[in-house]
Order: C-alpha cells, then structure tokens, then sequence
C-alpha cells in the first residue's frame, strides 16, 4: 500500500469513527466504473457482518478479485478477513457483476465504528473502498447449568471417539466450499415454538457433579420443546452431516452457501441423510433430548467461517442482502 493510501485509510477512520449516521448502501465511481455496496449499519457484538458488491463496468472482463478486511476505528486493530465470492445467481445483467462475502464478529468485540477495508482487483480496476458500520452494545445472560453425574460424564469426556467428532465437526465447518448453492433469503426459525430456555451467548457455568466447574459460551438458541417436535429447515442447502454424537446426541448440519452452516442438536429422529438437498421449511427431524440435554429441547445454530454467530439475525436481516 502506497504512503498516500495509508493517509487515506487513517482519514477515513477518523471521519467513519466521529459520525454517528450511515447508510446501508454507499455507492463509488472510478470512471464510467460504478460499485454500490449493499451492507447493514448497525450491528452488536455475535451478528455477522455481510457485504455486497454491484460492480458495473463495461470494461471488466476476467473475475474481480476483492479482499475484506475489519477494522476496529478506535485502536486500528484489524479484526478478521476473507475473500469476497462471485454471486452469479439472479444475475442477469453481462456488465454487472455481484459480489458477496460474511464475516463472523466477536460476541466479545467492543461497541463502537468500524470500517470494511475492502481491496479490490480487476483487469479494469485497482482500488482500496472503505465501509463503514457499527456496534451496539448488548448484554449477555449469565447462567450457571447444573450437571447430573451422567452429562458430566458426557462433558467431560476426552475419549478418542468424542475427539475424532469434534475434529470430523471442524472440518465441515471450517470449509468454504466455492461451488455451493449461494441463494440468500430469508431465514425462518426452525421450530413453530416461541419457547426459548437459552440464548445465543449466554456466559454459561457448567457445575459439575463432582464438584468442578468450568465456563462456557454458548453458541445457539435452546427451544424448550417436548420430544417429537418437527423439526424444518431454516433455510435451502445441502445436508452435509446427519449422525449420532456423544455430546450433541443425533445431529443435522447444513450448508447453506460457501462457509455458512446451520446446526440441529439432540434430536430425537432424523429425517433427512448425508447429501440430501432440503428447501426452506423442509421437515427434517424431530426433536429430543440426546446427548448432554438436561430436559428436551432443541439447540439451533448458525456457524460463519467457523464461528458461532446470532442466528435471529439471518430469521430478521438477512433478506436486505437479496
């Protein structure tokens, strides 16, 4: 990065960082070269943060390439990055083309502004776009969970089988597989019940029977529903993991586009298998208490890039990016 760049970027902040109003969309032109980013303003702790690009240009043949980076406006800490994909699908338009990326943030992040630094490269254009948004704060319940000697069995368990599931799990989430289905929609709840008994990041104690502790975040919402409740898709995508685990009892995983998963635990019956492709509002299971459950219910997750992020978020905000 040029000397003149990098005064740039630490203007920028400065501006981003003392004003307290930003669009959802801002739009930037290099030439008869026209970008408008489509992204979310205001943000808390837990949320993803997603971008899109509209990039129309009669002059960019080849495919753009357009790296994201976060960065806290106050210290200048840079936060996470990732790559931005093609979006091709619903794209009609040969002189537009849609670029799409989500990054997870921290539910331990500090409220505050923050800037998407995003680095973009084409045949047609070079150029630093800076984007900024927010975060609110939010506070997070504190709970202490109380374990019979069977989940403590259950949670503590550094077996080889229980290893080899977590590092199987990892795999699967930590893959950004390119040629996944990409239609983004709007989430919807997989459970009809408004009953929830946890909260996506809640600061869990787990209190062990003998007498040990350890804490925890966790990472989903827990409905509070009796065994054999249906089960649906949040959304359209491909089930890449539909088995039983020690810790999360019978499980259902899918992929919703590239590095975007959604999580069922503790299911009591599992409906759909490995590879199946299921459409939003699919029934896909029904719900139990298996694997560490003190009483039934079901735990919903969403994982970007790996990391846990609101799940409620894809359920109320999600279909801006459509």
């Amino acid at each position: 990065m040029t000397i003149q760049k990098k005064l740039f970027l630490f203007f920028m902040l400065a501006l981003f960082a003392s004003s307290p109003f930003f669009s959802n969309s801002k739009t930037f032109r290099f030439g008869s070269n026209i970008i408008t980013s489509i992204f979310d303003e205001n943000l808390y702790p837990g949320d993803p943060v997603f971008l899109k690009l509209l990039v129309e240009s009669p002059f960019i043949k080849n495919e753009i390439n357009a790296h994201v980076e976060i960065i806290e406006n106050k210290t200048g800490k840079r936060i996470r990055s990732a790559k931005m994909y093609n979006l091709e699908e619903g794209n009609i338009n040969p002189t537009t083309k849609i670029l799409f990326v989500g990054l997870p943030l921290s539910t331990y992040l500090n409220p505050g502004s923050y800037t998407m630094q995003v680095d973009f490269q084409s045949n047609a254009l070079s150029e630093i776009l800076f984007i900024p948004f927010s975060l609110k704060e939010k506070t997070f319940v504190q709970e202490t969970i109380l374990l019979d000697p069977v989940n403590t069995a259950i949670k503590t368990d550094d077996s080889p089988q229980r290893m080899a599931q977590i590092d199987n799990l990892n795999a699967v989430l930590n893959t950004i597989n390119l040629k996944a289905k990409k239609t983004i929609e709007a989430f919807m709840q997989p459970v009809h019940s408004t009953r929830r008994t946890s909260f996506f990041g809640d600061r869990r104690t787990f209190a062990y029977s003998n007498g040990k502790s350890e804490t925890n975040l966790h990472f989903g919402i827990d409905f509070g529903v009796p065994i054999g409740t249906e089960i649906f898709a949040c959304a359209s995508g491909k089930v890449l993991m539909s088995e039983m685990r020690n810790s999360t009892g019978w499980t259902i995983v899918i992929e919703h586009f590239p590095g975007l998963y959604s999580l069922y635990y503790h299911l009591d019956k599992m409906l759909v298998k490995k590879d199946d492709f299921v459409q939003k509002g699919d029934l896909i299971g029904l719900s139990g208490k298996t694997g560490l459950a003190t009483g039934p219910h079901l735990h919903w997750e969403m994982r970007l890039l790996a990391e846990a992020v609101n799940p409620d978020y894809f359920v109320e905000r999600f279909d801006l990016f459509k």
